[in-house]
């Protein structure tokens, strides 16, 4: 059974979209006696957005609202346009059911509460209800229009079309601009938050170092740099002190720079203006002595800081190790360049120790310094993950160990200074001893080193296809070959008292092949001679 209901419409509907936007909907003059038909009114009609259900739009619903709007003034303005057509009957009441329909889902809006929309989107709302508006009047305003004006109102119709698009394509790129500069903001401040929380990391890692003391400073195994050459035997004790020594001598230049230099007299000055001119640079240099004092604390640790880095090339932990009986890691550091520290340890529980080793080996190794005084301090290390992606789960983990101290007294500098160099000169006295008595050991059966060169650079150039040499030494007789000596560029045989030695260039043009012996515990130079051309040839006996 069909239901149907006569239904008056008011001349003109108003709908409060959002705050301070109306939309005026006009009832047209052959529906205000229609009668509705309820079935094909609920079959037929274009639903809402699904926020309209839950009473509730926000941003992300623009777009979608926005849309609808614009199919809604499509649908309405092919309904509205053939009314006139019919003037009563089932068609008519077909085609108000459907204006009504429209009507009754664009008022469901006055229930809906809108969240705080964004400029550019509540700009995009109220121009699709504003178009939604002017499309019905426009379509009404037809019903009584001339053959001449509706012909003309015809015309404009494509205008009105374009206009709409490229106002809605405008909206949208606002919304598009809006939200790419919402989310730029978003990162913005998403760094920045991730940027402050890395920070902190780092500043709780320095406090755990230095605790909240002014006179220090930190290295890490990411510093990794060395100038210090370190000989065998020494300590770290002896890198800290070269440090130091290096540090002192820094400073000492440092302070002849920073030391009030005098102007020199000018020609055309007097004495008394000369004096005056001195006197107000000395009192101007006298009275910044304490702000250069403060920079020049900053820069002393600074200093001290690249000259223990220097010595060291920071630090590494050598050796992680699990001690499950005392449930602790212990862990063997190093310096930079191999020099045995010390050994410290981590309290970690036996159940956890498996998952927290893991981390360990992966960790940074940061000492801290304190330098007071004539004393610096290696106060303390740490391991230390840093999550640069997720900053919350860094992890700080102490070593508990003994700290080391070090007298950076110029004086004492100075005495390790002496003893070391003293101590470096032995080793070296004692290394030429070894290896003078290691070529006399050699000479007594090889007294003599012979060596060939090429001016070409590689020994194998001279020889060519059919050169080659041939050292008979004692009973021990060798034949070298260009193919033998291929990538050398110079040949060195051992021989004996009794030796002969034959060798032939090639048969290639611009080769001058060399022959130099020498005595091999002293280095002197014996003999020596230079053959050039095709097929030359060296003979020498004993």
């Amino acid at each position: 059974m069909r239901f149907r209901q006569l239904v008056v419409l008011a001349p003109l509907c108003f709908f409060l979209i959002s705050e301070g936007s109306y939309a005026a909907f006009p009832v047209p003059q052959a529906c205000k006696g229609a009668t509705i038909d309820i079935e094909r009114y609920e079959r037929d009609a274009i639903y809402p957005p699904a926020c309209t259900k839950n009473k509730k739009c926000g941003n992300k619903d623009a777009i979608q609202i926005a849309d609808w709007f614009d199919a809604v003034s499509e649908q309405m303005a092919s309904t509205l346009r053939v009314i006139p057509n019919y003037y009563a009957g089932e068609t008519q009441n077909t085609l108000c059911t459907g204006v009504f329909a429209i009507y009754t889902r664009i008022g469901a809006f006055t229930e809906v509460e809108f969240e705080e929309l964004t400029p550019a989107r509540e700009q995009l709302i109220s121009e699709a209800i504003a178009y939604a508006a002017q499309t019905a009047e426009r379509e009404v305003a037809r019903h009584s229009m001339s053959r001449n004006d509706l012909n003309k109102a015809k015309r404009k119709d494509r205008e009105i079309v374009n206009a709409r698009r490229e106002a809605r394509a405008a909206a949208n790129a606002r919304v598009q601009e809006e939200d790419r500069l919402k989310a730029a903001k978003a990162a913005e401040r998403a760094k920045a938050e991730h940027d402050a929380a890395i920070a902190a990391f780092q500043n709780k890692v320095v406090a755990a170092l230095l605790q909240d003391t002014d006179q220090g400073f930190i290295l890490d195994e990411g510093t990794m740099r060395s100038n210090y050459e370190v000989l065998p035997e020494t300590t770290f004790n002896d890198l800290m002190m070269w440090a130091v020594s290096h540090w002192h001598a820094k400073r000492s230049n440092d302070a002849n720079e920073d030391s009030f230099k005098q102007p020199s007299k000018g020609e055309f000055e007097t004495t008394a203006q000369y004096e005056e001119r001195v006197a107000t640079a000395k009192a101007a240099h006298e009275r910044d002595a304490a702000a250069r004092a403060r920079e020049a604390e900053q820069m002393r640790l600074a200093d001290l800081d690249d000259s223990v880095a220097a010595a060291t090339g920071a630090f590494k932990a050598d050796t992680i190790r699990y001690d499950a009986d005392n449930q602790r890691f212990m862990v063997e550091i190093k310096t930079g360049n191999g020099v045995y520290v010390g050994e410290g340890y981590i309290a970690v529980p036996l159940d956890i120790a498996r998952e927290v080793k893991s981390r360990l080996e992966r960790a940074t190794l940061i000492a801290g310094f304190m330098a007071t005084g004539d004393t610096l301090s290696l106060k303390r290390f740490v391991l230390v993950n840093q999550d640069n992606e997720s900053p919350a789960k860094s992890e700080i983990h102490q070593i508990e160990m003994e700290p080391l101290q070090f007298d950076m007294s110029p004086t004492r500098a100075a005495v390790w200074r002496q003893a070391y160099e003293a101590a470096k000169q032995e080793r070296k006295r004692q290394a030429e001893a070894a290896d003078l008595a290691e070529r006399k050991r050699i000479a007594e059966l090889y007294p003599y080193q012979a060596r060939f060169s090429c001016n070409l650079g590689q020994i194998y150039i001279c020889l060519g296809r059919d050169g080659g040499i041939s050292v008979r030494s004692g009973s021990e007789s060798n034949h070298y070959t260009a193919h033998d000596l291929t990538g050398r560029s110079t040949l060195e045989v051992f021989l004996m008292k009794d030796f002969e030695i034959a060798a032939q260039t090639g048969s290639g043009n611009g080769r001058k092949m060399s022959l130099e012996i020498r005595d091999y515990v002293s280095g002197k130079t014996l003999y020596s001679e230079t053959t050039a051309g095709p097929n030359a040839v060296i003979r020498v006996t004993d």
